[in-house]
């Protein structure tokens, strides 16, 4: 048979006994306006969609590197000669290192 535990009333609170917390500064992270787009160069015919990455980016370089790192399926985003890439100026401030993937559908080919 389990032993029976009393538990000690819990003491109650008072005033002095409440700590206040101060007041911190608030986190700072490096944004841009830049973000970069990396494309699939040529149309793999093997699926129905192609996967691009938006990153919020200052270079391509950083932009390949974390598209990479973040990718679930390990594509190789850093390969030249597999995405393109192409920066533009948002209005828009972005955190630093945010990487959307995005699915589309390849663009419909023209058949005789």
């Amino acid at each position: 048979m389990a032993k029976a535990r009393t538990r000690a009333p819990k003491p109650e609170a008072t005033s002095t006994d409440i700590l206040e917390l101060a007041p911190t500064v608030p986190h700072q992270v490096a944004e841009t306006k830049r973000l970069i787009r990396l494309v699939p160069i040529g149309n793999d015919l093997t699926s129905s969609y192609r996967q691009i990455a938006l990153v919020a980016a200052e270079t391509e370089a950083e932009a390949r590197q974390l598209a990479a790192s973040y990718d679930p399926f390990g594509r190789d985003w850093k390969n030249v000669e597999l995405f393109s890439a192409e920066s533009f100026d948002d209005t828009n401030a972005h955190v630093i290192g945010d990487v959307i993937f995005k699915s589309t559908p390849l663009p419909k080919t023209k058949t005789k």
